[in-house]
């Protein structure tokens, strides 16, 4: 889907990525977590082979809870700054890096936009992206 590799940091720098595979996917979640996590907004995500990826810099805190559909979801974050770095669905072999992430942002597009239903009303929704109500299965 892009070219790789892709490098990018944390608002602080501590903490860099680097993506060395294809592009997966890209999304938008309104999920109430990625609300709460961006202060009312969505996330924007590249979805990647975990193996694809290499995280470098200090040490991530790590925070794990249960989708609405049962998988573990652990979210990594810088603990500089607080930046959200990466997003893994245990049930899945792909993570979501965090767009904001990239040094060149230009390529981001998203596809699907996750829980579309808990968007607030005053959302526009990106022009032909795949609409979910909840978080699809590597699958979908």
């Amino acid at each position: 889907m892009s070219e790789s590799p892709r490098a990018g940091q944390c608002d602080c720098g501590h903490v860099r990525v680097r993506l060395n595979g294809p592009i997966v996917a890209m999304t938008e979640c309104w999920c109430s977590d990625c609300q709460k996590e961006t202060g009312g907004g969505s996330s924007h995500s590249v979805i990647v082979s975990s193996d694809d990826v290499e995280i470098v810099g200090e040490q991530l805190g790590t925070r794990t809870r249960r989708s609405q559909r049962g998988a573990e979801v652990t979210r990594s974050f810088c603990l500089g700054c607080g930046n959200t770095i990466k997003a893994a669905v245990g049930d899945t072999p792909f993570i979501g890096l965090r767009a904001g992430l990239f040094d060149d942002r230009a390529f981001f597009r998203p596809q699907m936009v996750l829980f579309a239903s808990e968007a607030p009303a005053w959302v526009s929704f990106p022009a032909g992206a795949k609409l979910f109500d909840s978080q699809p299965s590597a699958a979908a």
